[in-house]
């Protein structure tokens, strides 16, 4: 269930996969969902043993930005100027908090009832 990237970020870069094909994190069962995030904290515990890291991020990204078109989470480590960063979108659109709030909780809700 876990590989080292290919294509790392960082030495110790990890991918967790799920050798039965899904795409995105939403069409994962519970007991995988479970697997991935036991195995993330496994991993950061050994990176964080190999390695004199000052953070770690782990990742997924779903839909068009999933690059394998296979489910899977980045676990890898960082460092202070490595250089990667959240890139804030050029279209940065001011919303209505309080009403994304109550339409997300509404989503949410249909989604239990079903």
């Amino acid at each position: 269930m876990r590989n080292l990237n290919h294509d790392s970020l960082s030495e110790g870069h990890t991918l967790i996969m799920h050798k039965k094909h899904v795409k995105d994190l939403d069409e994962l069962d519970e007991h995988t969902l479970k697997a991935v995030m036991n195995a993330s904290v496994l991993i950061s515990r050994a990176l964080k043993r190999l390695y004199n890291l000052d953070g770690i991020s782990i990742t997924q990204n779903g839909g068009v930005f999933n690059d394998l078109g296979h489910y899977h989470m980045h676990v890898f480590p960082r460092y202070k100027d490595d250089g990667f960063g959240w890139v804030e979108p050029i279209d940065k659109r001011n919303t209505d908090l309080k009403r994304v709030r109550a339409n997300i909780i509404d989503a949410i809700q249909s989604i239990e009832k079903k």
